[in-house]
């Protein structure tokens, strides 16, 4: 479940769901699939770079200056931006693992850290408390 969260597979993350895959089982590094769902929704390693070069991240993850990516099929797009249903794949999975009970704080970074450190505004809501309400 991992992997497949972290490579934005969100069809075979459905899956193991389905059959009844733990969202809160960590990897040996200690993370959680969900905290690395935040991570590529943020934009995965290239936004991780922008943030230390003291780029600002706007609300989709990209970072300023870099243009939307389209018409990419799910777990082609680097950080989480591919389209399925008009959702990036990254957001659908997140979605699926808060849906079946990952635990927000689980983890190293937690996804509730995850989501401050990488600004992923859009989750802040439903990941960090206060508004509900989440991807999209």
């Amino acid at each position: 479940l991992m992997l497949s969260s972290y490579h934005t597979h969100a069809s075979l993350v459905r899956y193991l769901l389905s059959q009844n895959a733990d969202p809160n089982t960590l990897n040996d590094r200690g993370q959680s699939p969900l905290a690395g769902a935040v991570f590529k929704a943020a934009g995965g390693v290239r936004g991780m770079s922008a943030l230390r070069n003291g780029e600002e991240g706007n609300r989709n993850g990209q970072v300023d200056g870099e243009e939307e990516r389209g018409g990419e099929t799910e777990g082609e797009a680097e950080g989480g931006r591919e389209e399925v249903g008009g959702t990036s794949a990254a957001d659908k999975i997140i979605e699926m693992l808060l849906d079946a009970g990952a635990d927000v704080d689980k983890g190293r970074p937690s996804a509730r850290e995850s989501v401050e450190m990488f600004r992923v505004e859009r989750w802040r809501g439903r990941i960090c408390g206060g508004v509900a309400g989440g991807g999209g």
